[in-house]
């Protein structure tokens, strides 16, 4: 079982091109970094300075790896062992960290808890997001199976590796979900929600007969769902590798235990993605990390303790 992957932190992987160079890769996670502040990127992936740990990151990892598990199990697992699962990868990402900043003062707090009781409080919320994720897919939405990829692979924690006109875009897609097309509920001449029988049976008869198509999905373990740039470059990953374009995609959000509304990603074209990596390349190469101090963010910046330019 492969674990939870980890952020792309290497300029150059290790695979070599066909003139014997080390291909340079690209990702999301770059991408956002980069476009957030500059100069933590520099400071993290290219200074590799020390980095503050928080326990939602093993918290999102933990639930992440359950979720996997759970999947691959064709959903047979029982609740329990996935919980066990979590519970397992949780106290091995922790004790990762705590080996290399075993001072939990040092450690990222959050609101009125500090790094020690945030990381014992953590360890509890994460057992309840695995409980509803597995609720949400075996009672309010069972029919939301991991799509299955012409390849054979089932569609969670799908790897994705591809080029982008002379960029190389790598990374993982949490999963390919099979969801039904939305309804329009039935309205009234005055644009108010009908309530005649007969409109509210068509409307359970379409809700039934709508087609179940894949879409990438992002889980989410904190409070923001994102924006639809991740899902949008996944959503190209997936034309490129499977020419399948699913146009919308949605955050699965374990704080409420379901997911958002679709996402409209038509405007994600291949051409657009392209140019974005094509930018963040560029400005990587030519050494351009301006710093971009702002309170909110660097109060939440992982390297801020080696920043020069830090506002928080």
């Amino acid at each position: 079982m492969r674990a939870r992957r980890r952020l792309w932190l290497t300029e150059l992987s290790s695979s070599n091109t066909k003139d014997g160079r080390r291909a340079r890769y690209r990702s999301v996670s770059q991408y956002n970094q980069y476009v957030k502040c500059p100069y933590s990127y520099w400071l993290q992936r290219k200074q590799r300075a020390w980095q503050r740990p928080a326990a939602w990151l093993p918290q999102g990892t933990a639930v992440h790896y359950a979720a996997e598990v759970w999947e691959l199990s064709g959903r047979e697992m029982a609740l329990e062992e996935a919980q066990a699962e979590y519970r397992r990868k949780y106290a091995e990402e922790v004790s990762a960290m705590a080996s290399e900043t075993p001072n939990f003062s040092y450690w990222f707090s959050s609101g009125p808890y500090d790094g020690e009781t945030d990381t014992n409080r953590r360890y509890e919320i994460g057992l309840e997001q695995v409980a509803a994720y597995v609720e949400y897919y075996t009672s309010s939405a069972p029919e939301e199976v991991i799509w299955i990829a012409p390849d054979g692979r089932p569609a969670i924690e799908l790897e994705f590796d591809i080029d982008l006109d002379g960029v190389r875009l790598k990374g993982f897609i949490d999963q390919v979900t099979l969801v039904k097309d939305k309804v329009p509920k039935p309205l009234t001449p005055s644009g108010k929600p009908s309530k005649s029988k007969k409109a509210l049976e068509e409307y359970a008869a379409a809700v039934e007969a709508s087609p179940l198509r894949p879409r990438p999905r992002d889980v989410k373990t904190g409070n923001q769902p994102g924006d639809d740039f991740q899902l949008g470059v996944y959503d190209v990953a997936l034309d490129e590798l499977f020419g399948i374009k699913a146009d919308i995609g949605d955050y699965w959000m374990a704080r409420k235990g379901g997911p958002t509304g679709g996402y409209d990603l038509t405007q994600w074209t291949r051409e657009r993605v392209t140019e974005e990596f094509h930018w963040l390349d560029a400005k990587i190469e030519a050494e351009e990390f301006p710093p971009l101090p702002e309170p909110d963010k660097c109060r939440m910046c992982s390297v801020g303790n080696a920043c020069d330019f830090f506002a928080g």
